[in-house]
């Protein structure tokens, strides 16, 4: 095995790598989803949105303008505030938070497209103008994007960009493994789960659950069809409710565990010794904050989770042009 993987390049040992980290995550997934879940977004979330953060920084957010970033970066902050109210105040802002990651979606695929100001402007109108079909696709823009979207369609599309590019067989092999391992957690390995949620991840799942009710509700016609219906009865105890949340702690798991796989080839830590004693006392700040109160530390990593989701959008956008042969996005 090491002759073996000697014989590979940095890519494809970190191809290797990686395939391994998915079996681990797909396991713990399959033995305590909400626990994986609770802890991953925990520890390792907010080291990721820091890391990410730093290393966009550090390649001018893949924007053409410097002012691209601070536009995203003040919507992710309006959208961090609206969930904060969701979350201490129990107001109902969704249809703002919709309209929101609606001209921050469009938006930051405008600045890729378009360099001059002008016709920025006018753009923008229109996406401001528009805004309010955001509300047909609620769903979307608001539960899927910043969540699943983000963290597996995303990172599957970044695997496939990395395979074409490298020509990696085993980038290949990685990213049929991704899709396998979910098959096997919503479909393959669909049995009752000997599992039950303890009181505490009830209590702190919670601050999560639209994504579970938004998927039993969509794709598996679970609705409300009496007074005694009870939604934490559908995702805690079913097995359908299991299996959702099985793919879900998979899915954001290895998004992080992606991210920190791949450091020695994209070199996110070859950084100013100053800004990583930053990122690592804010981390360890953030874990004690989740540690002492779990809604705490969510309020408290809402801003960096959402500007890593939005800062991550010129990137992404980019790099799909790229893939289809668009050429003109520099």
């Amino acid at each position: 095995m090491k002759q073996m993987l000697s014989g590979l390049s940095l890519t494809e040992r970190v191809d290797v790598l990686n395939i391994g980290l998915m079996i681990l995550s797909c396991w713990v997934a399959v033995i305590i989803p909400f626990e994986l879940f609770l802890f991953s977004y925990a520890v390792l979330g907010p080291l990721h949105y820091l890391t990410e953060i730093s290393w966009l920084h550090d390649n001018k957010y893949y924007a053409n303008k410097g002012y691209d970033a601070i536009v995203l970066s003040f919507l992710a902050v309006v959208i961090a505030v609206l969930g904060i109210m969701t979350l201490v105040a129990k107001m109902d802002v969704a249809v703002i938070s919709a309209m929101v990651f609606y001209v921050a979606f469009f938006a930051a695929l405008l600045f890729i497209l378009v360099k001059d100001n002008k016709f920025r402007l006018i753009g923008l109108a229109f996406i401001l103008l528009t805004s309010s079909l955001a509300n047909k696709y609620f769903v979307f823009f608001v539960v899927l994007l910043p969540t699943l979207v983000h963290v597996f369609l995303f990172t599957a599309f970044f695997m496939l960009f990395g395979t074409i590019k490298s020509k990696s067989r085993t980038g290949i092999a990685a990213l049929v493994a991704l899709f396998l391992c979910a098959w096997f957690l919503l479909d393959l390995y669909a049995v009752p789960a000997n599992y039950h949620a303890s009181d505490y991840v009830r209590k702190n799942y919670d601050l999560f659950k639209a994504m579970n009710t938004t998927w039993l509700f969509h794709f598996n016609g679970v609705f409300p069809n009496s007074p005694s219906f009870n939604w934490d009865h559908e995702v805690y105890e079913t097995t359908n409710g299991i299996l959702i949340m099985r793919f879900i702690a998979f899915a954001y798991t290895y998004h992080y565990l992606n991210w920190f796989s791949k450091t020695n080839i994209i070199k996110w830590n070859k950084i100013p010794k100053v800004r990583m004693i930053l990122i690592v006392a804010i981390w360890l700040l953030s874990i004690a904050l989740y540690w002492k109160d779990y809604k705490l530390g969510l309020c408290w990593l809402l801003v960096l989770s959402y500007m890593h989701v939005l800062l991550e959008f010129p990137l992404n956008f980019r790099s799909m042009l790229l893939l289809v042969g668009y050429k003109s996005t520099k």
